[in-house]
């Protein structure tokens, strides 16, 4: 299952560099969060970080950043995720949008923090905290249908086992 969502996420990497910007709001969505966050809010153990790290290495490996940025930033994603396990249930649908918003948000202000510290520039202008939420809102709009077909076709919520997933 953990190969499963890291095709998940190669995919979306590779959609990532083929789709132009969104038009009106000049995107790149961030989808590759989905699976990490996933896998964080679902599985047990290493894998989350596993696949945060395996997707960070793909994401570094076809990028100009430095080798770790891009696994760094995915298991900030994980992080942030494992840090609410004890205060938001993982099974409602808010708590899955809400996750998305913050550890999209906060995943894409580490990236950017990142590359300014890597090229030496300080540009935090207003249009890019507007362009990084835009990023943030549209995946916590995708994240709840992407879960809800998660659990559909990779069968991590059956009945009876509410108490032996999400941590």
């Amino acid at each position: 299952m953990l190969l499963l969502l890291f095709l998940c996420g190669a995919g979306a990497i590779l959609l990532q560099m083929i789709v132009p910007k969104l038009p009106l709001v000049e995107i790149h969505p961030f989808l590759v969060a989905l699976p990490v966050l996933y896998a964080a809010m679902r599985l047990k153990g290493g894998g989350p970080l596993a696949l945060a790290l395996g997707l960070g290495l793909v994401i570094d490996l076809l990028s100009p950043q430095k080798l770790g940025t891009g696994g760094f930033v995915l298991c900030l994603v994980v992080g942030i995720a494992w840090s609410q396990r004890e205060n938001l249930p993982f099974d409602h649908w808010g708590s899955v949008a809400f996750l998305a918003l913050v550890a999209t948000f906060g995943a894409l202000i580490a990236d950017y923090a990142l590359f300014c510290w890597e090229s030496g520039t300080r540009d935090w202008r207003f249009i890019l905290w507007v362009r990084l939420a835009w990023v943030a809102v549209l995946n916590a709009v995708l994240a709840v249908p992407f879960f809800v077909l998660c659990d559909l076709f990779l069968s991590l919520r059956r009945r009876g086992d509410e108490e032996d997933y999400a941590l």
